[in-house]
């Protein structure tokens, strides 16, 4: 009835309503105070391994796990059992790291809660430290099934787990506990009907003092410079995290209520073209056309900047404006929306790099760059986090915002620079010149919506759809025309 494609767009975007949802009533039932604070802070050991060892694994795995298929299938078998045994003894690894250090980390991420709320964070931290061994299992059998072709079945994660943690809040346990509980048994549910549905997968525990194989011998290299560039990415965000929870209480809710909105865009932008566009550029390295690889780089960068250009706008001028709509209710008072409004617009100045260095990133990993790729992420995360310490005394979370949207900028100059010349020109000046123009009419249009409340929020959102979306269809008409002029001119 309905193609994969369709199926996950569905749950992708059914995911992200839900994960909002969760959001908005984190917001309405705690506002900005230290269980909100809490919250956050849990979740910075859980998504520091997910969005580097985890990620990192799945994207190494996939092609792997698919060439292994086509030479039988016992060596595919096989391989998945040891992988899955040393992936099984790392997660335990972790988890009793995690417990034997629970102190040191108890202080590090409690910062001003843990005086008065000890009890609290020490559940918080545990519940978080057990999402860790779930969130890679998960990850593990999401590679398994994208190397089988089953893209659905990984695809309702995100739609469970926000489920359960939106359940738990409203019918169960209205705390932190009991909304992070909520997640973990989400994700506990989804993997377990997952393993059901793989029945093969056995776990093979590998002796300590055996040698890796061949076949993952090789893999170690690509994994391990994907896994240090994820690392530095979350070191620098969990560094964010951490200071912004030094600046009192409300501090880190307010960072992170902003970021999650702002970002809102930036994540439709990943799912929906990153991927595709990665799959462009294997594609074209591995039959070697650079032309394609250069066409397929510059409609994907055209998508990115005429969608997050807009986006970044609307964010800026909407973001009191939108906060109000969305939070302002419950324990969410008019204070913290002004507070957050400003961290906001600081993030939004940053979006459109954001998305343009996704997308270098993969280009990167796709030509095999993998040097160029850690030493411009290790550059700017590093003067990014030098900015932190510089700025957030005197500016509070709002230079810890800035601070992030210079790193982007930065970080995707970087990339950019440091691509093979012929890739660097892609655009040509009638984009730039037209980028520039959309850009203007944007700044001189859309602030004229603000201040209507949400019929002004509707009328900016689809002008800044409209504009720039009109400019680049527009271009892309001019050129499949001339396109199909050269094509018959040939012939003729």
């Amino acid at each position: 009835m309905f193609s994969p494609a369709t199926a996950i767009s569905v749950l992708v975007f059914a995911s992200l309503v839900l994960g909002l949802m969760r959001d908005l009533m984190v917001a309405y039932f705690f506002g900005a105070d230290w269980h909100a604070d809490l919250y956050f802070l849990a979740l910075i050991i859980p998504l520091f391994f997910e969005n580097s060892l985890a990620a990192s694994l799945r994207d190494t795995l996939v092609p792997t796990f698919i060439r292994k298929r086509e030479e039988g299938t016992a060596a595919y078998h096989d391989m998945v059992a040891r992988i899955g045994g040393g992936l099984a003894l790392v997660s335990v690894a972790l988890v009793l790291a995690f417990a034997v250090t629970s102190g040191f980390w108890l202080k590090v991420l409690g910062g001003a809660q843990i005086g008065d709320h000890g009890s609290h964070v020490m559940a918080a931290y545990s519940i978080g430290i057990a999402m860790i061994p779930v969130v890679l299992w998960s990850y593990f059998l999401t590679s398994i099934c994208h190397s089988e072709s089953w893209f659905v079945l990984p695809a309702w994660r995100g739609v469970i787990f926000n489920l359960g943690a939106i359940l738990a809040l409203t019918f169960l346990w209205r705390s932190t506990e009991g909304l992070l509980a909520g997640m973990l048994v989400g994700q506990l549910l989804h993997a377990l009907v997952v393993q059901r549905q793989l029945r093969f997968v056995q776990l093979r525990m590998p002796m300590l003092t055996a040698r890796p194989g061949p076949d993952i011998a090789e893999l170690l290299p690509q994994f391990l410079t994907l896994l240090a560039v994820a690392l530095l990415l979350q070191l620098g965000i969990s560094a964010e995290r951490l200071i912004a929870s030094w600046t009192g209480a409300g501090g880190l809710s307010r960072l992170s209520y902003a970021f999650r909105i702002v970002t809102v865009p930036l994540v439709i932008f990943g799912f929906a073209v990153v991927g595709i566009a990665y799959a462009r550029f294997s594609r074209a390295v591995a039959i070697d056309d650079r032309q394609a690889l250069a066409l397929a780089m510059r409609d994907t960068t055209r998508i990115c900047l005429y969608l997050l250009l807009p986006a970044a706008v609307a964010m800026f001028v909407f973001s009191g404006e939108l906060l109000a709509l969305l939070l302002q209710r419950g324990a969410f008072t008019e204070s913290d929306v002004l507070h957050t409004a400003y961290v906001m617009e600081a993030y939004a100045v940053g979006l459109p790099a954001m998305g343009l260095s996704l997308v270098l990133g993969r280009l990167h990993v796709a030509v095999r760059l993998f040097r160029r790729l850690l030493l411009s992420t290790l550059l700017a995360v590093s003067l990014m986090c030098v900015a932190y310490f510089a700025v957030y005394s005197a500016w509070s979370i709002e230079g810890l915002a800035i601070s992030t949207s210079a790193g982007a900028v930065l970080q995707c100059a970087l990339l950019w620079i440091t691509l093979p010349r012929d890739l660097r020109g892609i655009l040509g000046r009638r984009d730039l010149l037209a980028l520039a123009a959309s850009l203007l009419l944007l700044l001189l249009v859309v602030p004229l919506c603000a201040g209507h409340g949400l019929p002004g929020i509707l009328a900016g959102g689809v002008l800044s759809l409209l504009l720039p979306g009109g400019v680049l269809l527009l271009l892309m008409r001019r050129e499949m025309l001339s396109t199909l002029a050269r094509a018959l001119g040939r012939q003729s």
